[in-house]
């Protein structure tokens, strides 16, 4: 195994060991690491192909708690219409200072919300129709262009969610109906290539072993805790989308 096959490999390994856990994070955190080794495009077209399995995975376990009514009345349309408008933006725009003002406003919110935690244990509340709205639109539009808008669905849905399994399964189904459509928008546009399938295949050893270390985490930690883990891979993403 080359050099570079082993970091990839170690940084899926890590990306998707949160995921698991927390529901979110493995693309965002593996395309901020994987970009000092490899093409941004390669990266992104792959990550999204690991992302698809690991998604298939957590939604055949967790089917049962899926919150479908929430998925499909609420977070979907939104997203999916932001999904549209990011794809068309990343075709044509520079993405470094969306990047930084998505890590800024990720920071800012999970500092807020780590704030109220760490103050109190009560339930967070459901944030008003037009911040809801918004932050949909936005997370759809980020995940077009970085397929990784997964901090903003992931505050919103932590408003709307309490139990981690509920949480999990329900961001898991929508990871896999966003990337599915990212999926073919970049064989439409010639951004897929079968070396990056051959990758996606190699790196496919530390999606295993993320995921086996995610379970055996996940089922470990209590709701309180668990939102604080949430909370903190947020702080620790827009440190990452910033730099």
């Amino acid at each position: 195994m080359s050099a570079t096959l082993l970091l990839l490999t170690l940084i899926i390994v890590l990306a998707h060991f949160v995921e698991t856990v927390t529901g979110f994070g493995a693309t965002v955190i593996a395309l901020a690491l994987g970009v000092y080794v490899m093409s941004l495009n390669d990266l992104l077209v792959t990550l999204v192909m690991l992302g698809l399995l690991q998604s298939v995975y957590l939604v055949a376990i967790g089917y049962r708690h899926i919150e479908v009514r929430l998925l499909l009345r609420k977070i979907l349309p939104l997203c999916g219409l932001g999904l549209a408008a990011g794809v068309y933006v990343s075709s044509r725009l520079e993405t470094p200072l969306l990047q930084r003002l998505l890590g800024a406003f990720v920071m800012a919110v999970a500092f807020f919300e780590l704030g109220r935690l760490l103050r109190r244990q009560a339930s967070a509340r459901s944030l008003n129709p037009i911040k809801a709205s918004a932050l949909l639109l936005a997370a759809g539009i980020f995940h077009g262009i970085f397929a990784s808008g997964g901090p903003l669905i992931v505050y919103y849905t932590s408003r709307e969610i309490d139990d981690k399994r509920v949480f999990r399964a329900t961001l898991s189904l929508l990871w896999l109906v966003l990337n599915s459509v990212l999926l073919v928008t970049f064989i439409a546009a010639n951004r897929f290539n079968s070396s990056q399938a051959m990758l996606a295949g190699q790196l496919s050893i530390g999606l295993v072993a993320g995921i086996s270390l995610g379970e055996m985490w996940h089922h470990r930690i209590d709701m309180r805790t668990f939102r604080l883990v949430v909370q903190g891979v947020l702080i620790v993403t827009g440190i990452v989308l910033v730099m």
